[in-house]
């Protein structure tokens, strides 16, 4: 089964994206004074930009795809989703558990973070075990 996804070089893009989108979240969270008057949008963008970088990220192909990669690719994409609902699953029932007047239910960008920083780990810490045999 042939899949279509991104080129290589896509993955460049997304990683210095990504990277500069976080440095700069990171500054805001110590540096709130230097953009104070749209914080909240400004926050919003880059946590955007990082969240589609790391689509983009997920969804290149590597240099060489074989066979044996794609199907680890479908493998850790079937086990990252499995992940996000057991992190959803958890957090509605902590919710329930220790309600004290208001849920404070995780965001689909936080679980969707979450989900795709799982693949990623996953996925590329099995494809250096698998092209180090």
């Amino acid at each position: 089964m042939q899949v279509k996804l991104l080129p290589t070089h896509y993955k460049n893009i997304a990683f210095i994206t990504g990277i500069l989108s976080l440095l700069i979240l990171i500054f805001n969270m110590f540096y709130q004074e230097l953009f104070e008057s749209n914080n909240l949008f400004f926050k919003w963008i880059f946590k955007n930009i990082f969240l589609i970088s790391l689509l983009v990220f997920s969804f290149t192909q590597e240099k060489i795809e074989t066979d044996e990669i794609s199907l680890l690719r479908f493998e850790r994409l079937k086990q990252a989703v499995i992940f996000g609902g057991v992190i959803l699953v958890f957090d509605s029932i902590s919710e329930l558990i220790f309600y004290h007047g208001h849920i404070d239910m995780k965001s689909g960008y936080e679980i969707m973070v979450m989900v795709l920083l799982f693949y990623l780990i996953t996925f590329h810490s099995y494809k250096t075990k698998l092209t180090s045999k």
